[in-house]
């Protein structure tokens, strides 16, 4: 009786197998079935993006001369990108370091990267002698946000039986509609590389106003 179980589980073993095998040969990822449409790479562009060139051939016209310009890690004041499992960014080091990058003309954009430079110079890989000093810093954060400054919410619930018809069906509506308006500050100062001092009155404080609704319909 035992050995009759021993060769019947294994038959099942064995046909429960070979499907996998069949089953796992005719699979190929590259022949899965798309439903999104196939696009091709492209430049990504915001409304800021001209505004910045312009500021670059503007510089140039106007002769303004080199301008060496060193921007310290922006990153969030508030305290509440991790809380809010990053609603705000961290750190916006890198967007600002290719806004800078992307104005042009003769404007310099000067990294700021201890270890880095510490490295190479250790290494011989450069000479101190060759490298461009700032003649300005950025330093700024994110310094306010506040996700609730308006929420509004409606809801509409719809519901019906047709069993005075003698139809044993029921019929459930619901349409819900949420918007909210959140506001997000930036502060950016200027400091005298030479001097390490702010330059009076070279500020910006930016306000952004970010605006989200959600539409969701249940039947």
């Amino acid at each position: 009786m035992r050995a009759m179980r021993t060769a019947r589980f294994l038959k099942v073993a064995a046909i429960a197998c070979l499907v996998f095998w069949i089953g796992g040969c005719g699979l190929n990822p590259q022949n899965a079935d798309r439903d999104l449409n196939a696009t091709l790479p492209e430049v990504k562009t915001t409304i800021f993006s001209e505004a910045i060139r312009g500021l670059g051939r503007m510089n140039v016209i106007y002769g303004r001369g080199e301008l060496r310009v060193m921007a310290k890690p922006i990153v969030d004041q508030t305290g509440t990108s991790l809380p809010t499992q990053g609603e705000i960014p961290q750190d916006i080091s890198e967007m600002v370091k290719s806004s800078l990058n992307g104005i042009g003309g003769n404007i310099v954009y000067v990294p700021y990267d201890p270890e880095f430079m510490l490295n190479t110079a250790q290494t011989g890989y450069s000479q101190w002698g060759e490298k461009l000093l700032p003649n300005v810093v950025l330093v700024g954060g994110l310094t306010e946000f506040d996700r609730g400054l308006v929420t509004k919410e409606k809801n509409l619930n719809l519901s019906g039986t047709a069993e005075e018809l003698g139809v044993p069906m029921g019929l459930d509506f619901e349409d819900t509609s949420k918007s909210s308006l959140a506001s997000i500050t930036l502060d950016f100062n200027l400091i005298d590389f030479n001097t390490f001092t702010g330059i009076p009155f070279m500020q910006a404080v930016n306000n952004i106003k970010v605006h989200k609704t959600l539409k969701e319909d249940n039947l």
